[in-house]
């Protein structure tokens, strides 16, 4: 639409019409006829259609969520929103000059001493994206260690989204990705795992809980790794860890994963949080960035980037890592809940998680259509195998504003009826007993 002002914006521009300003792009790429867009509106008019928008979507606090599967549904305390919403949080970004900015190095430090404290790890980078890319990272970090070799074993009950980017990394780098089957109880088969095992094996990575909800036996695989040459890489839940082992005292040389669980709230698209943390000995090879603390000249503390091995600090062949920077602002978030939890207070909450998690198990047990394919224990979720009509099961759950569980056969190409159903400390008794009568 011609307006004064539009004639005045092509006149300073030495332009007749709009059109002169897209001579750049080919004709063929052009829309032909041009783009048809509604006339503008005012601010409120766009907010009351957005708004209008949004209410088509499901509000996740007005359902019975069992959703899990890597992310999960925890209460995230009112503490945590309320200092990473300070203009100092959420707006700085470390400088070139990294020391000049002594407290985002003191909070980045803080996340990376509450991780290691968590995995029984000795040195703990300053975050990474994701889950998944934290564990191609380790990945690659292995082959870097190991020097030598091209397999990389991981098992069939791996969260498929992270086999999937493991396996978009490796695809580039010449990396083979083999699988090795879980048994009858839904761990990873410790003789399939051996019989696999050659001197082209560089890395097994472990999840633990896995997919299907099933505790590994982490410290089993580390004595596998002790008679034979490969880097163990450990995937857990950071919230299990208030009661399992630590995977630093298992044998682990890294250990990797997704820390959503103790900072944010379930959210399409993010933010997510990747966490990775090794040996002191396999530093050097560790990617992204390390924050030290240090002392000045006149004896005062400090704190520093100890190490910053990527591509834009140094030449890109001798980069760990193309990362280009870290979730600071995500990883704020841990440190402040987990220092909120305490020792004690993430043991209480794994506890209470536990807990609840063998409510359901117990009265999944007893129902006559119901079946419960994996007899391994589990922490905050497993699979059940059921004989009703899927799609009934589902149309029920939504009546009832239910969210019954993941459909594995969509996720993970499982045979059967089969869903992975998720607990958190959200969840009520009356809560989970309304999921159990879907089931009658």
């Amino acid at each position: 639409m011609e307006t004064p002002e539009n004639r005045r914006l092509l006149a300073a521009m030495g332009a007749v019409s709009v059109n002169d300003l897209l001579i750049g792009i080919p004709a063929s790429l052009r829309a032909a006829g041009g783009i048809e867009l509604p006339p503008g509106i005012s601010e409120y008019e766009a907010f009351s259609a957005l708004q209008q928008l949004a209410a088509k979507n499901m509000q996740p606090h007005e359902w019975n969520s069992f959703l899990g599967g890597g992310i999960y549904d925890h209460y995230i305390p009112a503490a945590v929103a309320h200092i990473t919403d300070r203009s100092e949080f959420k707006t700085a970004y470390t400088p070139y000059q990294a020391e000049v900015s002594q407290g985002t190095l003191q909070c980045i430090y803080e996340y990376q001493s509450l991780i290691c404290a968590l995995t029984g790890m000795e040195v703990s980078n300053a975050s990474l994206y994701d889950g998944a890319t934290a564990i191609a990272e380790a990945v690659i970090m292995a082959r870097s260690l190991h020097k030598k070799g091209t397999v990389c074993l991981v098992p069939a009950s791996l969260n498929p989204a992270y086999r999937d980017v493991l396996a978009t990394y490796a695809r580039g780098l010449g990396i083979t990705v083999t699988d090795v089957s879980w048994d009858a109880t839904g761990a990873l088969d410790q003789k399939d795992l051996e019989s696999k095992l050659s001197d082209d094996v560089f890395c097994c990575v472990v999840q633990s809980p896995n997919f299907f909800g099933v505790c590994e036996d982490i410290a089993a695989i580390g004595k596998i790794r002790e008679r034979h040459s490969f880097h163990y890489v450990v995937v857990p839940n950071l919230v299990s860890l208030g009661l399992l082992e630590a995977p630093g005292n298992a044998g682990a040389d890294i250990c990797a994963g997704e820390a959503q669980c103790v900072c944010a709230a379930p959210s399409y698209g993010g933010p997510l949080l990747g966490f990775l943390a090794t040996r002191r000995e396999c530093v050097r090879q560790m990617p992204g960035r390390i924050v030290g603390r240090t002392v000045d000249k006149e004896g005062k503390q400090g704190f520093v980037l100890t190490a910053q091995t990527r591509e834009q600090h140094i030449r890109r062949e001798k980069a760990t890592s193309n990362i280009c920077s870290n979730q600071a602002l995500v990883a704020l978030a841990a440190t402040i809940s987990l220092s909120l939890l305490g020792k004690e207070g993430i043991r209480e909450l794994a506890t209470l998680i536990l807990s609840k998690t063998h409510y359901a198990r117990s009265r999944f047990m007893g129902k006559k259509v119901v079946r419960l394919p994996f007899s391994g224990p589990v922490f905050n979720e497993f699979v059940v195998e059921t004989n009703a009509d899927p799609e009934q099961l589902f149309a029920n759950a939504s009546a009832r504003k239910i969210l019954p569980g993941l459909r594995l056969s969509r996720l993970a190409g499982a045979t059967g009826n089969r869903l992975l159903i998720a607990f958190t400390e959200k969840k009520t008794c009356a809560e989970i007993d309304a999921l159990l009568a879907l089931f009658s």
